[in-house]
């Protein structure tokens, strides 16, 4: 038994996107082509791969079983197209790299990691969102990697993860804020403020209720306020206090417009994970791209004669 090879690659993409529709216009096919690929793979493997339904697509145990194989010569057939647009002097496409919201300071300079010289591709497109977002948007070959601060529990098969580098959590206030001169502050003494926070898929608010958590406070007052960019601006109309990466707040720190308090608690370290799809599927450029992500994430340098 023969299997195509469309035929699986059309497989994994409804399979990443769980949506015939989804996974057609992905494809640039019509639904009833994509739909008709599917039928074909079942006969040929004689299997019910798919259940269809109001929501989607979700496989059976036989077309999980068969989902790595289909992944398999998807990625092998992306990487051969970038090899024969190499030979042939074509330029890499653009580099679709997530970012956690956390990270936004570092964009530009990420960015500019993958254009230096020698670089193979000709543009580089970061993507900021919440870190759970980003995880699910590279399994889904919607991003080419992305680097965040929490993937949950684990990281979903088959992607793979590595730290590349670490942050730190530190409270974060107002200047006018009665906490505002000390250095550092205990997590038991934060009970009574009212902490403000990003949605729940915030990587950054995960680790920092773990904190909250291990250290037994219980705020008495929270406000969710959507995003981090949010946060800060609630912190600015002095709304509450904010536990937060010291690179996410290190402008407004250093500008005076907030002040950022070390917490004495144990875990106060913030890994940087790299998720990017199976390392054997990923293109040499690529590989390169990705290996110079780690100096990126280095914070500046303070102007001289500044505070550290």
């Amino acid at each position: 038994m023969r299997l195509s090879p469309d035929h699986l690659i059309t497989f994994s993409v409804v399979a990443q996107l769980g949506s015939v529709t989804d996974a057609a216009r992905h494809l640039n096919l019509s639904q009833s082509s994509v739909s008709a690929q599917l039928k074909l793979l079942q006969r040929q493997t004689g299997q019910a791969l798919y259940d269809r339904h109001s929501h989607g697509v979700t496989l059976t145990a036989a077309g999980l079983e068969l989902l790595p194989h289909a992944q398999a010569v998807a990625s092998h057939a992306a990487r051969a197209a970038e090899t024969v647009a190499r030979l042939g002097g074509v330029p890499a496409r653009t580099v679709r790299l997530g970012l956690s919201h956390a990270l936004a300071g570092a964009a530009a300079r990420l960015a500019r990691s993958g254009l230096g010289p020698g670089a193979p591709q000709r543009a580089v497109r970061v993507i900021s969102g919440l870190s759970a977002n980003l995880t699910e948007q590279v399994r889904a070959g919607q991003l080419d990697a992305a680097i965040v601060v929490d993937t949950g529990p684990t990281v979903p098969a088959p992607l793979e993860s590595r730290v590349i580098g670490e942050d730190t959590l530190i409270l974060c206030v107002h200047p006018g804020h009665p906490l505002a001169p000390l250095g550092y502050v205990a997590p038991h003494s934060l009970e009574r403020e009212t902490f403000l926070w990003p949605s729940p898929g915030s990587g950054v608010r995960r680790h920092a209720q773990r904190l909250l958590a291990l250290a037994g406070v219980v705020p008495d007052s929270e406000l969710e306020l959507g995003s981090l960019f949010a946060v800060h601006e609630a912190l600015l109309d002095a709304q509450g206090v904010a536990i937060l990466t010291r690179g996410f707040v290190h402008r407004a720190a250093q500008s005076g417009a907030l002040r950022a308090l070390g917490l004495e608690a144990p875990q106060v370290s913030v890994p940087l994970l790299l998720i990017t799809p199976p390392a054997g599927t990923l293109s040499p450029e690529r590989r390169a791209f990705l290996s110079r992500l780690p100096a990126a994430l280095a914070p500046d340098p303070p102007p001289e004669g500044a505070a550290r």
